[in-house]
């Protein structure tokens, strides 16, 4: 299997995503409740006019509030990101193997196979953190990321491959 320097860039890339991934998974709970209240109170912010009048614990009652659907928007968006490195992974080095005709199993089974084993090890890996647990379901929210990731993908490349394909006939 030959590979070009675009497939090792993404290589690299998609293994320090990996990496930023396990290294969320490894932080304590306590650390890891106060980075989603940060994101909540940051989104309470943006969204909820004269957020910043409250009370301090008025403020933290309402990240609170939203401190699941943030951290389950959290799993979708780290794994969409996954997903989406993972399939260009395989369709550049389908490319620089000289083969054109990216298949499904390019684009959906092994991106996706290769993250959905990720995420399972990730929230085993989750057991052995202090005050964190794994969850299966965490594992199916990460799941539905890394399927809309490599949708993505798809959509993107057989929309360019259209429009190139049409140009060159025209």
């Amino acid at each position: 299997m030959k590979l070009n320097r675009k497939t090792v860039i993404l290589l690299v890339i998609t293994m320090m995503w990996m990496t930023v991934i396990f290294r969320m998974s490894a932080a304590p709970a306590a650390e890891s409740s106060e980075t989603s209240e940060s994101v909540g109170k940051i989104i309470c912010g943006l969204f909820i006019p004269d957020y910043d009048e409250l009370s301090v614990e008025e403020q933290t009652n309402m990240a609170k509030a939203i401190d699941h659907p943030v951290r389950k928007a959290a799993h979708v968006t780290e794994y969409l990101i996954l997903g989406i490195l993972m399939a260009l992974l395989f369709v550049s080095a389908d490319k620089a193997n000289n083969r054109n005709r990216y298949s499904k199993i390019s684009f959906f089974v092994k991106p996706f196979t290769i993250c959905a084993l990720y995420a399972a090890s990730d929230e085993f890996h989750q057991l052995f953190v202090p005050g964190r647990s794994g969850q299966v379901k965490d594992v199916l929210i990460d799941s539905c990321g890394i399927l809309i990731g490599t949708v993505i993908i798809w959509i993107v490349s057989k929309t360019s491959f259209h429009h190139i394909s049409h140009t060159q006939v025209n």
